[in-house]
C-alpha cells in the first residue's frame, strides 16, 4: 500500500520535481504566499489565531502534468471544491504559480496529511503540500 512520501519517485523528470520546488503557492485573499522547504511565521500565528494546527494546499488541474483544456481544469476543480465542501473543510482559493504556468488551486484548513495526500490521489496529481510549520512537498505518485 502506497503511503505519502517526500522523497519524489524515481520515474519523475528532475526538471518537473525542480518546477515544484520553484512554484510560489500564494493565497491572495489571505495575503501569503508559500514556498516548499520554508517556514512561514505570519501564517502559523494566522493559524494559531483561528485554532488550525495544519494545512494542505491542492489543485485537480492538469493529472500528472498532463496540460488540459481550461474547462476540463475547471471542471476537475469544482468536483474538488465540491468534495472539500462536503468533507466540510474550510478553505481559500489559491494558486501554484511556476515560472510560464498558473494552476487554480485551494488552500485548505484543518486537513490532515493522509486527507490531504489521498485527495492528491484522487485527483491524479504528482505532489501536494501539506503544513504545520514548514510547506513540505508531499508526493502522491
Amino acid at each position: 500500500m502506497q503511503k505519502p512520501s517526500k522523497l519524489p519517485p524515481k520515474h519523475l523528470d528532475k526538471t518537473l520535481v525542480e518546477a515544484y520546488h520553484s512554484t510560489d503557492y500564494v493565497i491572495n485573499e489571505l495575503g501569503f504566499t508559500l514556498k516548499i522547504g520554508e517556514m512561514h511565521p505570519e501564517l502559523d500565528q494566522w493559524l494559531k489565531n483561528k485554532n488550525y494546527a495544519s494545512w494542505g494546499f491542492i489543485t485537480a488541474w492538469n493529472p500528472l502534468s498532463k496540460e488540459l483544456s481550461q474547462a476540463e481544469n475547471k471542471k476537475r476543480n469544482a468536483s474538488l471544491e465540491y468534495q472539500l465542501k462536503k468533507q466540510g473543510y474550510v478553505y481559500f482559493s489559491a494558486e501554484g504559480k511556476g515560472k510560464t504556468w498558473q494552476e487554480t488551486s485551494f488552500f485548505v484548513l484543518g486537513i490532515s496529511l493522509h486527507d490531504v495526500w489521498a485527495l492528491g490521489q484522487r485527483y491524479e496529481q504528482n505532489a501536494v503540500l501539506f503544513g504545520e510549520h514548514e510547506a513540505a512537498l508531499i508526493w502522491c505518485v
